[in-house]
This record gives structure tokens, sequence and C-alpha cells, in this order.
């Protein structure tokens, strides 16, 4: 557990350090990514709690934006490019599509794009975010998938205000 902790604390700051300037250092996500999906957990160390959800995850997501999204700046696409291009995306995926390689192509996130989420109740450990942190749909999406799954947080303007996240669980 102290582990766990080192190494999201040692994430946090190296994905601080990398997308300080707004900038992206591909090997080094693409590392970051291979990393997290190493130290995946067996179902057997996941903390379930007693509503059948996971008391940790982390997740890798591809923000679909479209032009007049909230805080989205630079994109030209409609909802409806949005919507039709994010199940495109995550077909891919499913389909084996480097998931690491669909964020760089496809993500309107300016961050790494994988995230440690801990659930509602639930103490954070160091470097990760609440549930309630991210968008409702976020949170919802990710903490119902198994590891490996991949679904699609749709847009909605209260629950997923941003357009459509694609979203994997690494762990």
């Amino acid at each position: 557990m102290e582990k766990t902790m080192v190494k999201n604390t040692i994430l946090l700051l190296l994905f601080a350090t990398l997308f300080a300037c707004g900038k992206k250092d591909e090997s080094k996500t693409q590392a970051v990514a291979q990393k997290q999906q190493a130290d995946q957990q067996t179902a057997e160390e996941v903390e379930v709690l007693p509503n059948g959800e996971p008391a940790h995850i982390t997740v890798q997501h591809i923000l679909i934006a479209f032009k007049g999204a909230p805080r989205i700046r630079g994109v030209e696409r409609s909802k409806e490019q949005a919507q039709q291009l994010a199940y495109e995306v995550m077909m891919e995926a499913r389909q084996g599509a480097d998931f690491t390689e669909l964020m760089r192509k496809y993500s309107s996130d300016t961050g790494p794009g994988i995230y440690s989420l801990a659930n509602d109740g639930v103490d954070k450990y160091n470097g990760e975010f609440s549930r309630r942190d991210m968008v409702p749909a976020f949170g919802d999406t990710g903490f119902s998938l198994e590891v490996g799954e991949i679904k699609v947080a749709a847009y909605d303007p209260m629950k997923s205000p941003f357009g459509w996240h694609i979203i994997k669980r690494l762990k």
C-alpha cells in the first residue's frame, strides 16, 4: 500500500513536470502508461466497497470535445461529429488499437489522460483525485468498468459538459 502511494506521488510529479509548459513528451507519456498497465492489480488485491464498486481505480481517457464546449479551445468539430468520432475511436480501442496512441491522436485533453481515483467515502492516496473531483459521468463510468474494459461517458451538459470521454480502466 505504501509502495502504491510512493508510485502515485512519483507519477503525479512526473505528470506535473511533463505538462507544466503545456508540452507532451511522448516517450515519457507512453512509458508512464506502460508502467501503469504493468502495475495492474489482480482481482484479489482490489478493495471492493459494499456497493460492489472498487475503492480505487486508475483509468486512461480520451476526451472528444466539440466547438463551444466549456474550457475547450481550438476544436472545430460539431457535437454530432464529436459523438460519431467518440464511438469510432472506442471501437478502434476495443479492437486492440494502442490506447495511448489513440489518446495522442484524438484527445482534446491537455493532460496525460491517466488518472487515479478514490471512490466516494474512501481516503485518497497521494496523487489520487476524488471521484467527485471529476465530472459525474467520468467517475460513474470509470468505477463501473472492469480492468481492461473500455466505455464511452456520453456528453451531457450537467454530467459530462466537455464532450465524450472514452475511458479504459487500467487497474
